[in-house]
This record gives C-alpha cells, structure tokens and sequence, in this order.
C-alpha cells in the first residue's frame, strides 16, 4: 500500500498517511493550505489541510477522474486560477478541474498514456507532458500560467 510523506526544513521525515493503492502525483495549493494527493488506481484526487509543516487533516475525496480504463490521475500541477492540470494515464488526456474540484472539461492528447504535467517556459504558460506510449515529452500553451512554485514565491 502507498504512502505519503513530508520532509520538514530541519530535516525530519513526517507520514502524512497511507494505505493508497498507488498515489502518485502530489501538489499544494498557491495558498500553502490543501494538499492534493493523486491515487491512480481508483481515479481520485484527496485533499488535505495542512495545519502546519509535516501535520495534515480533514482528509476528503476532492474529486474523480472519468471514464472505465485502467489508470487514473498521474502527474498534477495547478495554474495561476488554481484550476489543477491532472494527467489521466490510460484515457489519451489531461483532466481539468475547478479550484472546488469540480470537474470542468479533457484535454485529448496525441498518446495513451500521460504521465506527468508541469507549467513552465518563459512565459509561464507552457505545459509538458511526459508520457509512456513513445516516451517523450510534450508541450502544449495554456491559456493561464502555472501556479507559481513554492521556491518562486
């Protein structure tokens, strides 16, 4: 069963939770106050709060990726709007959903299995995917920029 964990600034290795079958992608919101854990096996995103460095709580179903193929949300990164970007490995598509979870549309890519997504560029509005059907990396424009990193702000 999968695991997430935490390393603090001093250094000390936190779980946060366990018993996922196979999470995946992880990201954190532009406020620092939810954590977004990507399990790929049962299509969901968990959210979490975050209380402080290493201690989270509230653990809660945020949302689902569609469709009946095997996989699920692999890679996640949210944009400026905090909309969050969830590649969908096994369904040919990067899934976009709401701030509140809410599921808003599919991005339909060239390959059956995308794996991670990341805002970058020099405008901040390029997003690479990874992928497993030919083992490359993609990149498509976003119509907002990536959310920025925590060592960016």
């Amino acid at each position: 069963m999968g695991e997430v964990f935490c390393r603090r600034a001093d250094g000390e290795v936190v779980r946060l939770d366990e018993g996922y079958q196979f999470c995946n992608g992880i990201s954190v919101t532009a406020d620092d106050h939810t954590l977004i854990v990507a399990e790929t096996r049962t299509k969901s995103l968990w959210a979490f709060d975050i209380l402080t460095p290493g201690v989270v709580a509230h653990k809660r179903l945020w949302a689902k990726l569609p469709g009946d193929h095997n996989g699920g949300p692999d890679g996640v990164d949210f944009d400026e709007a905090g909309n969050l970007l969830s590649t969908n490995i096994g369904a040919s598509a990067i899934e976009v959903f709401a701030p509140d979870g809410s599921w808003l549309q599919s991005i339909e890519t060239p390959f059956a299995r995308p794996s991670n997504v990341h805002f970058g560029g020099p405008d901040g509005r390029w997003v690479y995917v990874t992928e497993h059907t030919n083992n490359a990396l993609w990149k498509f424009h976003w119509v907002r920029r990536g959310q920025p990193q925590y060592c960016q702000r």
